[in-house]
């Protein structure tokens, strides 16, 4: 999956929604993924159109299943770290935007992708009928 699907952006009305874009992983967070939401979220801090941000997962089962497993089952302790620097980065730039931000949960919310949905002003969860 290329970087610019991993992330999906929607602005209707200045209310912008982010979708977490890696449904057969739960929405793991890796490394794309943060750098993308990351630079999206530079950009609705000084874009003065966006008044709200609604964030969510893909698919049907999560919202963030937390850090890829995968990933950091390969990376060295230095890009464990990087990654964890990077993954706090983010939480903070949630935080510190200066909107609303709200956590559309949607399913799972597990280690890293909890703290994100933490982050965020308010909190909602939708629940899938599970019959």
């Amino acid at each position: 999956m290329s970087v610019e699907e991993v992330v999906l952006y929607k602005n209707e009305k200045g209310i912008v929604t982010l979708t977490l874009n890696r449904p057969e992983a739960l929405n793991a967070l890796n490394r794309d993924v943060l750098n993308q939401l990351s630079t999206i979220l530079d950009r609705i801090k000084t874009d003065p159109s966006v008044k709200a941000v609604i964030l969510t997962g893909a698919g049907e089962k999560a919202f963030s299943a937390g850090a890829d497993i995968s990933y950091l089952h390969q990376a060295t302790p230095l890009e464990v770290r990087d990654f964890a620097q990077l993954a706090v980065s983010v939480t903070s730039q949630i935080e510190s935007l200066g909107k609303v931000i709200v956590a559309a949960i949607n399913g799972y919310a597990l280690g890293g992708g909890l703290e994100i949905a933490e982050s965020c002003t308010p909190r909602s969860c939708f629940l899938q009928d599970q019959r």
